[in-house]
Parts: C-alpha cells; sequence; structure tokens
C-alpha cells in the first residue's frame, strides 16, 4: 500500500467536468441508486458554488441530500494510463428507490473499490498456481491452458458429472449466462450450486408450487399497505432503505415473526404491530394457526379464492411436486381445519407464542375492513424463513397469501424481503435430468459436496464464492476437499506442461482441483490449485435487478488491478480453448443482448407490437433489446438512458417503441401453473416436525439453538467490509448473542471469548452426526430469548456454518442454516470492552407526544 498523496482530513468535490456514470449499490438488494464521479488529480477540484461543481450544489447541503459527500463516499484510483483520479460516488437523489438516502453499506461504496492507497490494495491481480504449497504468478495464457486441458481430461474420462461449479446469482448477467452456458450446457454437469447453498435447489421452489412470482410486488407497495408482514426479514438491518423510505413513512402495522426481538420487531409493536417471538423452526405451525383462524372466522378473500384451481385444474398438472401436494380451496381448507397442531392451544404450545399475539397477528393480515374490502396485506419475508424447514415455510407463507387474495395489487402481495440483488441470466437450464439425488424417485438439484465426498467431482470451479467458510456443515466439507487436494503432491515448478500433467494425475487418483476465481484472497482462494483474479463492480458494466425487479445498469468507471479479468472473458477464453462454439463475444453489451433469448429471425415490428402486452417470463428485458433495434443502438444506451430508475421487469414497450416497466406481477390474474391459476399446498407441520425433531437441540444436555443472521453495517463475507476501518473498528470479531439468564448460568459476561461447537452437526439420517466448532466474543442481551444463541452468518474465519446442518431438505435441497445447535463454553476474556460497544441493538424509537 502506498502511502496517499490526498489529505484525509477533507474530501474534493468534482468539477462541472467529472466523468459520470449511474449505478446500482454493489451491496444489498434494495439496490439504491448511485453516481461515480470521476477527475484527474492532476485537474482542478470543483468549487463551493452551484456553477462550479458536477452536482450542482451550493455547499454546505445536508447529508441526506444526495449531494453531500461523507469521507466515505470518496477514494483514489489508478488507471491504467498510470495516472491517478479522484472517485466520488454519491447517492443519486432522482432515483425512486433511494431518494438520496443511503445505508451504512451503500454509503461506503467508495471505500471498497480498488486503490494502491488504501486497505484495499491486496485485491488479486494476476493468476496464480500452487507450487510446491505455495501460490505464484502466473500468464493469463498459461492459465487458460491449465483450465481448458484438465478441464477437457476431467469431463472426456469421467463425463460432465466430474465437473462441479459453484457461482454467484448476483453478480451481473453478462456473467452468469456464459458461466451457465459453459458449465450447465457445453459441459452438462448437475453438480451445480450457488454461492450461498450447496445444489441449485430454488430458495423458493413451494411459491412457485402454487403459481406465485418470487419477487412479485412493487416498493410502492410498502407505503399502500395496510399491515406490513416481516417473516424472518429484520427489514430495518438488512433492507435499510426500503425500510426508512418505503415501509416506516405510511406506519402500517407491522407483523414480526423472528425468534428475535429485533429493531424490527421493537418498532413494529410501536405502529400497532404485533411480534411473533417463535422458538426457531416452528414457522408453519404459526402460519398453520393463522390460516385457520382466518378460515374459522370467514376472513378468507372469497373473491379470489373463487378464481383459483378447481379439482380439474389440479388433476391436470403434470409437476411432481404439485401432483403430490397441490390442493383446492376446499381440499385446504379441510386440511387445515383436520391439522391438531394449528389449534390455537397447540400452537401456542408448540411455537412458543401466545395465544393472544397469533389472534393479533391474523386480525391485522386478514380481518377485512369495515366496509368490506379485503384488508390490503404485504407479506415480506427473507432467510429466517427460506433457512428453517424451507418447503413447508415457504408453501405455509405463499397459501396465507393466496388465502387472502395478497397478490398483484397495490399494497398487497408477497415478496422476499431479498439478500443480493439478482444478477442471474441462464445461458442453459440446469441440466435437472442428469441429475442423481432424488425424491420418492423423483430427480432434484445434486448436493455438490455429497458428490465430492463420493468422489464424482475431479474439479471444483468456485466463482466469486467462499464455500470453505460458507457451505453446510463447512468444517467437514473443508477438511474433505483439502484431502482431496492433498492425494499426491502438488507441481514443483511453474512450467505449464509439468503442471497439467501433475493436475491430471491428481484427477485420476482419485483427488480433485480446486479453481478459485475472485477479487480478495479469502479462505477459498488460498486453499485453490489455481487462483483466477477477477473484475468486479465499477471495473466492468453489468446489469442486475433489485427486489422489485428493477433492471439497471452499474457502469464502468475504473480500470481493474493488474490483469484482473471479467469473469466472463475467463469463461469464454476456456470455452474457446476447448473449441465450443459460442463465446465470441466483444463486449458486454453483447452477452446482455444475446440473454435476451430473442429468436434469430423474427419481425421487428410485429415483436414491438406484441411487447406492448405484458410478457410470460417475469424477468424478460427481450423489449430493451428490441428497442435498440428499433432506434439503431444498442441495449446498454437504452440502460444509460433508463439510468438509475432502470425498469422493472419484465420490460414492454409503449406505441411509440420506448421501454417501460411493469410495477407488479401477476396483476391481470394470471398464475404460473398450466392452467394459469393459483394453487394451494397441502403441505405443513404434518411432514416439517420430522425435520424439526431431527435438527432441534437437546436442552438439557446444554445444546442451544444457534441461529444467524446480518449485522446492519456487514456485507455478507466482509470481502470489502474487512478494509473498512469503520468496520472492523465496530466490529473486530464475531459475536454471539446470549440471554442474560444463560450467560449468568455460564460465567460469561459481555466480551468475553467463548467458543460454539458441535458433535451433532445433523446430517441426513438419524443418529449420524459431523463436529464443527467457532469462536465468538459474547454479546450478553435479551435480544434473543433463553435456549437461543445467535451469531454473524458470515464473518470470515469465525464461520458459523462450521456448525450448519449437513441436512438438506429432502423435497428441495436447501439448508436450514437458521436451526443448527451448539454448546457454548468460556474461552477467558479479552479486552474488547474497552473497544467496542456492548449496548442493546434494539432500543425502541422515542415517539414525541
Amino acid at each position: 500500500m502506498q502511502n496517499s498523496p490526498r489529505s484525509t482530513d477533507s474530501v474534493p468535490l468534482p468539477p462541472p467536468d467529472a466523468e459520470v456514470k449511474t449505478m446500482s449499490c454493489q451491496y444489498c438488494i434494495v439496490g439504491c441508486g448511485y453516481k461515480s464521479y470521476v477527475w484527474p488529480t492532476a485537474a482542478p477540484d470543483g468549487t463551493p458554488d452551484a456553477a462550479g461543481n458536477a452536482l450542482g450544489a451550493d455547499y454546505p447541503v445536508g447529508p441526506l441530500s444526495g449531494q453531500w459527500i461523507a469521507p466515505s463516499m470518496y477514494n483514489l484510483i489508478r488507471r491504467n494510463d498510470g495516472k491517478d483520479y479522484n472517485v466520488v460516488i454519491v447517492p443519486d437523489r432522482e432515483c425512486v428507490v433511494n431518494r438520496g438516502d443511503f445505508s451504512p453499506r451503500g454509503g461506503s461504496n467508495a471505500r471498497g473499490i480498488w486503490s494502491p492507497y488504501g486497505p484495499t490494495y491486496d485485491r488479486l491481480a494476476f493468476p496464480m498456481v500452487k507450487v510446491a504449497g505455495a501460490q505464484q504468478p502466473i500468464a493469463w495464457e498459461a492459465a487458460i491452458e491449465i483450465m481448458a486441458e484438465t478441464i477437457a481430461h476431467a469431463k472426456e474420462t469421467y463425463g460432465g458429472p466430474a465437473l462441479a461449479v459453484r457461482f454467484y446469482a448476483y453478480q451481473y448477467y453478462e456473467n452468469t449466462y456464459p458461466i451457465t452456458k459453459f458449465y450447465f450446457g457445453d459441459i452438462a454437469t448437475p453438480n451445480g450450486a450457488l454461492h450461498n447453498r450447496a445444489s441449485m435447489g430454488g430458495e423458493t421452489t413451494a411459491l412457485g408450487d402454487g403459481g406465485l412470482e418470487t419477487w412479485g410486488t412493487a416498493y410502492e407497495d410498502g407505503l399502500e399497505a395496510e399491515t406490513v408482514v416481516a417473516w424472518g426479514a429484520n427489514l430495518y438491518e438488512c433492507q435499510d432503505i426500503y425500510f426508512a423510505e418505503h415501509i416506516v413513512p405510511a406506519g402500517a402495522p407491522l407483523v414480526t415473526v423472528d425468534p428475535r426481538q429485533t429493531f424490527t420487531a421493537v418498532y413494529g409493536e410501536t405502529v400497532g404491530g404485533v411480534h411473533l417471538q417463535l422458538i426457531p423452526g416452528t414457522d408453519v405451525v404459526l402460519a398453520g394457526a393463522i390460516a385457520r383462524i382466518i378460515l374459522e372466522r370467514g376472513w378468507e378473500d372469497q373473491g379470489f379464492v373463487a378464481e383459483m384451481a378447481t379439482a380439474a385444474d389440479v388433476a391436470a398438472e403434470t409437476a411432481w411436486r404439485r401432483r403430490l401436494w397441490a390442493a383446492t380451496f376446499d381440499d385446504y381448507k379441510t386440511y387445515i381445519l383436520g391439522m391438531d397442531a394449528y389449534t390455537l392451544e397447540n400452537a401456542a404450545r408448540i411455537s412458543g407464542v401466545p395465544a393472544d399475539k397469533i389472534e393479533r397477528a391474523a386480525e391485522l393480515i386478514a380481518q377485512p375492513n369495515d366496509d368490506g374490502t379485503p384488508r390490503k396485506t404485504l407479506f415480506t419475508f427473507e432467510k429466517g424463513a427460506v433457512w428453517s424447514v424451507n418447503y413447508e415455510t415457504i408453501g405455509s407463507l405463499g397459501n396465507l397469501a393466496l388465502l387472502t387474495g395478497s397478490t398483484g395489487a397495490p399494497g398487497r402481495g408477497i415478496t422476499r424481503a431479498g439478500g443480493h440483488q439478482e444478477g442471474y441470466a441462464g445461458g442453459a437450464d440446469y441440466p435437472l435430468d442428469l441429475a442423481t439425488d432424488t425424491y420418492e424417485g423423483n430427480k432434484i438439484p445434486n448436493y455438490i459436496d455429497q458428490h465430492m465426498a463420493d468422489g464424482q467431482v475431479k474439479i471444483y470451479h468456485v466463482i466469486g464464492a467462499n464455500p470453505l467458510g460458507m457451505t453446510n456443515s463447512a468444517e467437514w466439507s473443508r477438511e474433505m476437499i483439502l484431502a482431496k487436494q492433498a492425494v499426491i503432491p502438488g507441481p514443483r515448478t511453474v512450467d505449464t506442461a509439468e503442471i497439467i500433467a501433475n493436475f491430471k494425475e491428481r484427477i485420476d487418483s482419485d483427488g480433485m482441483l480446486l479453481f478459485a476465481q475472485d477479487i480478495f484472497p479469502n479462505l477459498t482462494t488460498r486453499s485453490a490449485d489455481l487462483v483466477l483474479p477477477a473484475a468486479t463492480w465499477g471495473e466492468m458494466p453489468g446489469c442486475r435487478w433489485n427486489g422489485e425487479r428493477r433492471l439497471r445498469l452499474s457502469d464502468r468507471f475504473m480500470d481493474p488491478p493488474g490483469e484482473a479479468k471479467p469473469d466472463w472473458w475467463v469463461i469464454a477464453q476456456v470455452a474457446k480453448k476447448m473449441g465450443f462454439a459460442g463465446y465470441d463475444w466483444a463486449d458486454e453489451n453483447e452477452i446482455f443482448e444475446e440473454a435476451a433469448l430473442l429468436p434469430k429471425d423474427y419481425d421487428q415490428a410485429a415483436l414491438a407490437a406484441e411487447l406492448q402486452e405484458e410478457p410470460s417470463g417475469h424477468h424478460s428485458h427481450a423489449a430493451i433489446v428490441v428497442a435498440a433495434r428499433l432506434r439503431d443502438t444498442t441495449a446498454y444506451e437504452i440502460m444509460r438512458e433508463l439510468g438509475t430508475n432502470g425498469v422493472q421487469l419484465p420490460a414492454r414497450l409503449d406505441a411509440e417503441g420506448n421501454v417501460i416497466g411493469t410495477p407488479r406481477i401477476h396483476s391481470a390474474g394470471a398464475f404460473d401453473t398450466e392452467s394459469g391459476k393459483a394453487m394451494f399446498l397441502n403441505v405443513g407441520w404434518d411432514t416439517a416436525e420430522a425435520i424439526w425433531d431431527h435438527l432441534k437441540p437437546e436442552l438439557a444436555d446444554g445444546e442451544f439453538w444457534l441461529s444467524n443472521g446480518r449485522i446492519e453495517e456487514i456485507w455478507q463475507t466482509m470481502y470489502t467490509d474487512l478494509r473498512k476501518p469503520e468496520v472492523t473498528t465496530r466490529w473486530p470479531s464475531n459475536i454471539v448473542e446470549i440471554h442474560p439468564d444463560d450467560a449468568a448460568a455460564l460465567g460469561v459476561v459481555s466480551s468475553d471469548l467463548v467458543s460454539l461447537s458441535s458433535d451433532r452437526v445433523a446430517r441426513q439420517e438419524d443418529g449420524e452426526y459431523d463436529t464443527g466448532s467457532l469462536t465468538a466474543v459474547a454479546y450478553v442481551s435479551d435480544i434473543v430469548p433463553p435456549s437461543v444463541l445467535w451469531t454473524n452468518f458470515a464473518y470470515p474465519d469465525q464461520w458459523c456454518n462450521n456448525v450448519a446442518p449437513r441436512f438438506m431438505h429432502p423435497v428441495n435441497p436447501v439448508t436450514p442454516f437458521k436451526l443448527a445447535r451448539a454448546k457454548l463454553t468460556r474461552i477467558g476474556s479479552t479486552d474488547l470492552a474497552e473497544r467496542m460497544s456492548f449496548l442493546p441493538r434494539n432500543l425502541p424509537p422515542r415517539t414525541v407526544d
């Protein structure tokens, strides 16, 4: 790291001629709009008068004006011309998402970009291969040859499933389209997984089985709803600006379902809402009990329900999960009313939530208005539901939305609250027909870690993920992978031919190669046989959409460090080296246009007319490409014109050929089933209870529930946060929240270092266990109830997933990460009480009379 030539006690103003690019934030799902301003350090800065700066502001200005520049919004970069440039990245006050507001994460976008003058100087900058146990830089030509030769050898000798790929779902269409085209298409491997789970199992499969789109609402619905539900969704800490700009101003009652008494939950009670503080994993019982109250009192949306699937519609379905569980309203009503666990008394006992609170939640969700109209209820849910007993929980929430007609209308709907933005574009479908994992004879996506352990996988290519710390039962998985890498000694020189020969020998000796493609060093890259440096946000243009399907282009405003390349470029070079066709893209725009999946030959005028109606694909951006063709320009130029407001997918065209969006899905009454009608699913505690019993801790033996989640200031695996002093100073260690009564019994006080360990990390079968452990600093607080611990979900090297179940849901292979179990042991005291705050983080907002 070099010494900065600029003072750190002031921030320069961009001059009027600064380069300006638009983008969405590099972090969370909300996707706030930002603008970057870049100008040479050798050029004059702007001045405080409005005419003298690029933001057109008379300084000083207010912090939420969209013109104020915090120290965390400024950085120094160096471009490939060898010159230094100032960069300012500020929230865009013209963006309808944030209106100039920003979260602690987005407000430090500039801190996370590469700079030779700051903590981000340690970016991966050159391809590296592990030689004699140490990683050595090599040329791209050698790296591509090594990859192409070894991938070809593994595929030709052992078949496509010998390759496994784990990649992000967030970092742009322009990267995920080539990745999936290569691995799911040309390589044809069923051993694929996304960054946060060890399979391609969808996290909301049950919603789709009911005919519902996962991301079907608009942010404005939060301002129109009469009740907002946050089910396993900590809206304040995880979707700050959505919460502040689109939920709080309307003041609707908030029903919060969470084992923790978060700030979100406390706030909800101040606006007439209710907090259902359930025992972890009992969401299905709560949802069933609420549904039962609604049915017993006749509060269902009768007009909506009357239009749902008939018995004939259900019988005609061919998808196997619908054949097993899809139901008409009458069948669903019989199912719910016949479930003893859903009586108010039993539900309160099982879930730990008082009966009067369950009743109050049902009233807020479904009791009709005084004029008889259905209540406008907006359901949001996130990892607390997704990473619980997945299929039954998500299915039960979908049922509640359908029962109350909460879909496709202002203020009414169901949606994920979300984690990251969505940048997945399928260049080829996941080859489910090649998968060998099954449920009752029906194919489900492969659990790739198990296929590695079983010896099927010969090469593991990780792109933008850190599975050695973040996969489920990570300690077991990590040890298994490292052992497979060590079956024979590695290469002794950087000679390309020797490396290829050595790697092929390992493949043929029941070993495995690990390729890691990323931006910063991490546990996975440090363990990899081959490391590939990637370009990232700001260093390449790319498109992705936010929690209301608002697609934006995040433009390039800087160069990547060293020889780092976009991920699509790496895939394309390997594919072409192997002789595959269709990877000759000149730039990202060509990939974006191909990913629109337009037919090769089409009538432009006819398609433009057709696109004035809502496309059947909920995430279609074909209209953008057609609009570009009509104007003889590129799709990227259309996206640049749309700026930070972008377009809500599916994109459509107006009569003049301009791109317009679709605020909500299902607004026309069509659903994603073969009949086009929505369906209930008869899924619930009758199957979920066995999974819950399989995972629950033995409280009498000193085990706790160990849950996890996000801390507001921290993003994901802290890949940029570790290089932001304001974050590492506040959070120098992972924490574990523990109730005061439990802490007293164990002799633990805040700031003590503790061990969280388990020798009962659940596998798929009863009586079979892995072991795992991590350390954390105790944070004594009544935010958690007795018998429940909580920790940050992705703190590097203090990985809570070391003790997360290896168990995957048998119907839909998603891990119940929120339902780990562990024992807590005090290790000793630390000095952290002198360096970080242990004050309550859930104090209610103060009201002024």
